[in-house]
């Protein structure tokens, strides 16, 4: 499968992705289905080195205002979804994400690509996995070009698979609460993780609030707020 691209525009480098091996029953994706994709702009100041690696932290506002997407850049892609015929869904300056939605085929022309309907095995059951595919490099109106970093959700093929490994019963000798954990790596006496925060990929399983609550009461502190995304 080749993807030809529909309208001309500027290259996207890092974009290219190669056919999978083994997609099956691959029919092109109906014209009018409605998709969405994210697209991830340009930082407006590059992140110091002592944010990227070192001690120091900024709150989710500096953030977006020192080092997320700027204003123009938003506006930009205002105007090419404007021009192309798909909406925005949602702008976020702080991650520097922008959700366009729209038909397939307008997005996908839009980014100078076509998508096909395939199946790919599942690598851990060999079972057909649906999803949308494309294969080549995708291009952006040349009105985002060094705007546009990243133009992700046109293919969604699967790109991560839980890794679950069941312990056996006698390899279970002991465990570790929190509490415990803080005591063993000494952490300073009063140390409450307020203002920092942890994200956690979770690729299967899932969580209540009622379970959160037992659990951190059952240790007599008060629990973190806890956000799925």
């Amino acid at each position: 499968m080749t993807n030809d691209p529909i309208t001309p525009g500027v290259p996207l480098p890092g974009s290219r992705r190669d056919p999978l091996p083994g997609v099956g029953q691959a029919t092109r994706v109906d014209d009018s289905e409605p998709i969405s994709v994210t697209l991830v702009l340009r930082r407006r100041a590059e992140l110091p080195a002592a944010l990227a690696t070192g001690q120091e932290t900024v709150s989710p506002a500096e953030l977006a205002a020192s080092y997320g997407a700027s204003p123009a850049d938003v506006d930009l892609v205002r105007q090419a979804a404007a021009a192309a015929g798909v909406e925005v869904a949602a702008v976020d300056p702080g991650s520097r994400r922008v959700v366009l939605s729209g038909p397939a085929a307008t997005l996908a022309a839009m980014f100078g690509t076509s998508l096909v309907r395939a199946e790919t095995p599942d690598p851990a059951t060999g079972r057909p996995v649906p999803h949308r595919h494309r294969s080549g490099e995708l291009t952006v109106p040349a009105s985002l070009d060094g705007v546009v970093i990243a133009v992700l959700g046109l293919d969604n093929r699967p790109q991560a698979r839980a890794q679950f490994r069941v312990a056996r019963a006698d390899a279970v000798s002991v465990s570790y609460t929190p509490l415990q954990l803080a005591t063993i790596y000494a952490f300073p006496d009063g140390t409450t993780g307020a203002g920092r925060t942890l994200a956690i990929i979770e690729l299967g399983g899932g969580f209540g609030p009622d379970d959160l609550d037992t659990y951190f009461s059952g240790l007599g502190i008060t629990g973190p707020t806890v956000t799925a995304v």
